[in-house]
This record gives C-alpha cells, sequence and structure tokens, in this order.
C-alpha cells in the first residue's frame, strides 16, 4: 500500500555496489523539517507533494497513519490531511482532518490538496467513501474549510466503479477558472483491464455554487490505440485541454510489466464532449529509449509552453537490469515528443517516480527514487542510495542532493518551492520507526544550487 513503485528495484540491487563508489562531499543534504511518527494519531508514508497558502503554511497528505481500527483495511489507520507552520525558524504540525474510511469518509489520500482562495482545501482519497469496490470504498473527492480556527471536511464525491464510473482516484487534482475540478481514476468506467476493474478515466466535478456533479469526461479502454490506468492527474492549458499519462495501454513490449507501456494523452474540449489524441507511446522507440511506467503529472513550462515528465523506468542505461533507469522527457505544443534526458544509476540518480517543477527561470527540478552510486548515501535500508534531487540545464543533469534514510528516504512527489527553498516529501525514512525496516516518512526543505 504505501511503497513507492521504485522500491522493490532498488532494494533488490546489492549494498556493495554503492559501498564501492566514492563518496561526494560536496553534495548537499536535505534538511528534515518534520518527521511523521505514525503514533498518536500523527500521519505516515506520505506519497504526495506539498502546498503553500499565502502565510507559507504548508498542507500534505499521508497514506497512513492516524487512529488505527480494530478492524476493516485502516488497521495501521487511514491517512490524514497535516499543516506544518513555522515560528522562530520551527515547524510545528497540526491535522486539519483525520480520515475513517468506511461509507462516510475517504481512506488512503496519495494525492496533494490545492489550496483555493479563500483558503480551503481539495484533495481524493484512494478508498472510502461506500461498500463498493470489494467492501473498501471506490475513493472520494473532499473539501476541508475552516471556521474560527476549526477544520471540517464535506465528501463532495464517492466514486462507485459501476455503471461507467471511475474508481480509485490517486490524483491530485486539477482546477479551472470557473473552479471546477478535474482528476483521474485508476480503474472503473468499463470491464476492460486490471481482471475486469476498468482501464481508469478522467472525470471533471462541475461547481454547481453550492454543489458539484460528477461526469466523465473520457473513459480508457486500453490496447495499441488507447491508455490505461492513469495515475498521475490532468494538466490543463489555456485553451482549455487536458493533459496527462497512463501507466498502461498503447505499445506492447514485453520489458514492461503490464504487457503495455503507457501513453500521453491529450483531451480537446468539442462542445460537450472531449477528443482523445494519444501523443505519444512508450517504448515506440528501440529498446524503450524513450521510457516507460509515467506514474507523474505533466507540468507546463510558463515561458515556453512545453509539457515536461518523467517515466520511472526505460532510456538507454545499462546498470539498471534490464528496467533501465528512467527518463526525462519533453512534449512541444504540437505534440512533439523529445526525450531530455535518461538517468544512468552511477553518476546520477534513478528512477524519477516525481514529475518535474520549475524554477522562476524555468529551470527543471525534480526527484529520484534512488540517488546515485557515487553520491553515498548508502545505507542497510537503502542499498544503492535513498534518493536525490537534481536540476536539468541544456539537457545537463545536475544531481545536487542525496538523501541518508535519517532525513529521508524515495521521494516520490514533486518539489514545491517557497521562498527560494523547495519544499518535498519522502515517503520513508527519517528518525521515526514505522516497523522493523521502515522510517514513517519526513518533509524536507533543500536549497538549489
Amino acid at each position: 500500500m504505501y511503497l513507492p513503485a521504485c522500491i522493490s528495484r532498488i532494494f533488490a540491487f546489492g549494498l556493495a555496489m554503492a559501498l564501492l563508489a566514492p563518496l561526494d562531499s560536496a553534495m548537499a543534504k536535505p534538511v528534515p523539517v518534520y518527521s511523521f511518527t505514525g503514533k498518536g494519531g500523527d500521519g505516515a508514508f506520505p506519497r504526495a507533494g506539498l502546498t503553500a497558502d499565502p502565510e507559507g503554511n504548508l498542507y500534505g497528505t499521508t497514506a497512513g497513519g492516524g487512529p488505527e481500527q480494530v478492524s476493516g483495511s485502516c488497521k495501521q489507520g487511514c491517512g490524514i490531511v497535516f499543516e506544518l507552520t513555522q515560528s522562530s525558524g520551527v515547524w510545528s504540525e497540526t491535522r486539519p482532518h483525520t480520515f475513517m474510511g468506511g461509507d462516510s469518509d475517504g481512506a488512503f489520500p496519495f494525492s496533494a490538496v490545492f489550496v483555493d482562495a479563500a483558503g480551503n482545501l481539495f484533495g481524493t482519497t484512494t478508498e472510502g467513501g461506500g461498500t463498493g469496490c470489494g467492501g473498501t470504498g471506490c475513493g472520494t473527492v473532499f473539501e476541508l474549510t475552516q471556521s474560527g480556527g476549526v477544520w471540517s471536511e464535506t465528501k463532495l464525491y464517492s466514486f462507485t466503479g459501476s455503471n461507467g464510473d471511475g474508481a480509485n482516484p490517486y490524483s491530485t487534482l486539477a482546477v479551472d477558472s470557473q473552479g471546477n475540478l478535474y482528476g483521474t481514476t485508476l480503474y472503473g468506467g468499463g470491464i476492460g483491464c486490471a481482471g475486469g476493474l476498468g482501464c481508469g478515466t478522467v472525470f471533471e466535478l462541475v461547481n454547481n455554487g453550492t454543489s458539484y456533479s460528477e461526469q466523465v469526461l473520457h473513459a480508457f479502454r486500453g490496447g495499441a490505440n488507447d491508455g490505461a490506468n492513469p495515475f498521475a492527474g490532468v494538466t490543463i492549458d489555456t485553451q482549455g485541454n487536458l493533459y496527462g499519462t497512463t501507466e498502461s495501454g498503447g505499445v506492447r513490449d514485453p520489458r514492461c510489466f503490464i504487457g503495455s507501456c503507457g501513453t500521453v494523452f491529450k483531451l480537446a474540449p468539442n462542445g460537450s464532449a472531449y477528443t482523445e489524441t494519444i501523443l505519444h507511446s512508450f517504448c515506440s522507440q528501440p529498446k524503450c529509449a524513450d521510457g516507460f511506467l509515467a506514474l507523474s503529472s505533466l507540468a507546463q513550462n510558463p515561458q515556453t509552453g512545453n509539457l515536461y515528465g518523467t517515466t520511472l523506468y526505460g532510456g538507454h542505461a545499462k546498470p539498471c537490469f534490464g528496467y533501465r533507469c528512467g527518463t526525462i522527457f519533453m512534449l512541444a505544443p504540437d505534440g512533439t515528443y523529445t526525450r531530455l534526458y535518461a538517468f544512468n544509476g552511477l553518476t546520477d540518480g534513478e528512477a524519477p517516480e516525481a514529475g518535474i517543477t520549475f524554477d522562476a527561470n524555468g529551470t527543471p527540478y525534480g526527484t529520484t527514487c534512488s540517488s546515485s552510486c557515487q553520491a553515498g548515501g548508502a545505507s542497510k535500508q537503502c542499498s544503492k542510495g535513498c534518493g536525490g534531487a537534481y536540476s536539468l540545464v541544456n539537457s545537463n543533469e545536475n544531481e545536487f542532493a542525496t538523501f541518508n534514510y535519517n532525513d529521508g528516504a524515495f521521494p516520490t512527489a514533486p518539489l514545491y518551492p517557497l521562498g527560494g527553498n523547495f519544499y518535498g516529501t519522502t515517503s520513508n525514512g527519517g528518525k521515526n520507526k514505522c516497523s522493523v525496516i521502515l522510517g514513517c516518512g519526513t518533509v524536507f526543505m533543500v536549497t538549489p544550487p
């Protein structure tokens, strides 16, 4: 439930390869600003990124933690929404909401929240909200509002996974100028894919002023001509077009774990409907040089309009077994695909599960789930390094920070720029343990070069 997709492969590497490499003393170290405990109602295992309000308070979610329940799927807690506030250089945590699962509430948020102009928080949960999807609930869209310092939750929509509806949203929501919400569901939309669970959907929650109504904009069908199972959310351009990625569908190749390798898609408004175009099918280049398994949302460069993304695997570097080490790619406004960088796992990181963030100059920044061998940071918990942060300038990658487990491990979410620094989360690591081998995760700060 809580492990990033990259971790199983990272643990498969031997410790010796990392220990034999020289340490880079110039490599920066992230500063943990909060370490989750997973106890006393606190969260654990944050999988999503952060957002901030105008006062600089940080908000996020954890996929686990919160009150443990005797029965059901939340025996280790259903996750929380947290807020971090800073005073005299010290960050303190409060919890605007603790998820309880069941019919009335969501469970296991894998998405970030966003803050609207009124200070309300919006997000999704992968489960809860009903008894469908095998009894765990098919997920929710929620809103948190604050009055007199007290937060209250409104469940805006509960997915059903039936009659064409989606199920299990892992994505962060996008919002347009009218306050309509857009997102994806990993499953649902029909009876194909994933053993009949459905190939996933793109949905909209239409803002009616005092309520929201859901409509499915696209139900994926998989196969060679369509994507399937979108893990990440969508990005909206100024014309109202939606762009996103799917982790399967498209080209079939034996290198891809589930047979097909994923796509980049565009949904263009066409009257009251949307028309889909597949902009790129991964592994369409020899040896999957263009990457595969895209788990991150696309980020639009504000200066050029180009869309940037990452793939967890693929590229060209041989050290990463047959999977290769992952890529950074770009899509021009006309849909032209360009691979900007292929990770090699030796002199840089590997497995970029997180998406791209741009600084004020339009420079791309991101994180990798494993850091380079030469950067050190290897430990018994992270045999090949615990992850790193990088920038990309003129297609040259610079890994400028690495994690050492105590300050966090395995970052899976985009960086968030605030006050000249970047803030983010690590899904594991930190000073507090939530199991024999897994830390509870952290919120960290890192200063770009």
